[in-house]
């Protein structure tokens, strides 16, 4: 029988962290459902823990990389393998509620919806409105590209034959930043362009679990040429909708201000200035920073000043 849905779970050294992921998959009070664990070839034991909670429950599916693959295309395998009507991902630390999937799969069946949305604890869910009045899903996208708000694929459901029809996959962590942000991005920009059905809870599910080795903390994943590959994947999906030129400007200040702060602490503040004058040469990158205003207000100070040294050096 087919699930009604199928959670992904890349799963690299999560240790004990991988025991309240699995416990709160596993005990979710929508029993059919299939847990895909995405081994990207983990080397502290994590493995065996995933392995023996698949020996007692036939829901989870194990799938092992080769190599080392990174969380996106990890993703990617996961969601070729997946069966279930609509397709959830957890990070391997991580933990939610046990009716999560429950009250999301009712809400996405009830009206036939592409996704639906709702929160990660204490940021996410006070945005997403019930009721989506014409113009809001233009709204949400444009907000989620600026990264005014948080862009964590965790708490929502896709419609797995709606991601399979318009090939909305993730993009490779090894050349590219923020795959989460191009991913809903995707997601919301086609939803809009071919007036399909977004659906909302707003209500904070799901606990993102802050640890100091998070992915999002590390240098790779801010490098420069990722985020600058990430800047031009996000000036394509506004070729499915149109996407502010205001919104993608702010989404490039933004990443490219993280990805600095990672360059200068790496390698130093001449070379990383070097590094960033190169964008001179980068036409796409370019025309995004054009359009941002001379003061954001949702930026601070130092931010601000960044983005007026971007526009001097373009």
């Amino acid at each position: 029988m087919i699930p009604k849905v199928s959670i992904v779970v890349p799963v690299y050294n999560a240790g004990e962290y991988i025991k309240p992921c699995l416990d709160t998959l596993t005990k979710q009070t929508l029993h059919d459902i299939e847990i895909i664990c995405v081994l990207d070839c983990p080397t502290d034991g994590t493995d065996k823990v995933v392995e023996d909670y698949a020996r007692q429950d036939d829901r989870i599916k194990v799938l092992k990389n080769e190599h080392n693959m990174n969380i996106g295309e990890s993703r990617n395998r996961g969601i070729a393998l997946a069966t279930g009507e609509y397709i959830g991902f957890s990070d391997h630390d991580d933990y939610r509620e046990l009716n999560m999937y429950e009250d999301l799969y009712r809400k996405a069946t009830a009206n036939g919806a592409s996704a639906v949305l709702s929160g990660v604890l204490g940021t996410q869910a006070a945005f997403w409105k019930e009721n989506n009045p014409n113009g809001w899903i233009d709204e949400t996208l444009n907000n989620l590209v600026m990264r005014r708000y948080t862009t964590h694929i965790h708490p929502h459901l896709y419609k797995r034959e709606f991601l399979k029809e318009n090939n909305i996959t993730f993009t490779d962590n090894n050349t590219h930043s923020v795959e989460d942000t191009l991913f809903n991005a995707k997601v919301l920009a086609t939803i809009a362009a071919k007036g399909c059905v977004l659906e909302t809870i707003p209500h904070d599910y799901y606990i993102h679990v802050d640890y100091a080795n998070n992915q999002n903390k590390s240098y790779s994943h801010w490098a420069f040429g990722k985020v600058v590959n990430s800047i031009n994947d996000m000036q394509k999906t506004s070729q499915i909708y149109p996407i502010r030129n205001e919104s993608i400007a702010e989404f490039g200040i933004r990443c490219l201000y993280t990805s600095f702060l990672r360059e200068k602490d790496k390698n130093g503040l001449y070379k990383t200035l070097k590094l960033f004058g190169t964008l001179k040469g980068v036409e796409y990158v370019r025309n995004s920073v054009k359009y941002s205003t001379l003061w954001n207000k949702e930026f601070t100070l130092p931010k601000n000043l960044f983005a007026m040294y971007l526009k001097a050096i373009l």
